[in-house]
């Protein structure tokens, strides 16, 4: 067997690039086209001191929906998706160079598409 070697900078992805990612889908974010306001948009409990988590089936809407909230009610809240492939080496150090990069840009309200823990939930 080969044991890898790894390098301390392997898995990290660097601040500008964070800045880079951010910057694109956040392009991305206000271009897409969320088609019709969705019923379920009414219905989502928001507790300012907890994450609000949507869930559902693969493809029901859960995106969509989660871009509408952000549009209608935190206009200044930062999109982060994590499938992206840029953010694959993303570990648990990135996390302060994300936060960085957050109070850089003076964002008052972080909203991020991943596992995070929750208290109230809608299901889809």
């Amino acid at each position: 067997m080969f044991k890898k070697t790894v390098s301390k900078t392997e898995g990290m992805v660097r601040q500008e690039e964070i800045g880079l990612i951010i910057d694109s889908q956040q392009q991305t974010f206000l271009e897409q086209d969320t088609g019709f306001i969705r019923d379920a948009l009414r219905a989502i409990p928001i507790a300012d001191s907890f994450a609000t988590i949507v869930t559902g089936i693969r493809r029901c809407g859960k995106s969509t929906l989660l871009l509408q909230l952000l549009r209608r009610d935190y206009q200044d809240a930062l999109y982060l998706n994590f499938d992206d492939i840029r953010l694959s080496g993303f570990d648990i150090g990135d996390f302060t160079r994300l936060h960085r990069e957050i109070e850089k840009r003076g964002i008052g309200r972080q909203v991020s598409m991943g596992n995070i823990s929750y208290q109230s939930s809608i299901r889809l």
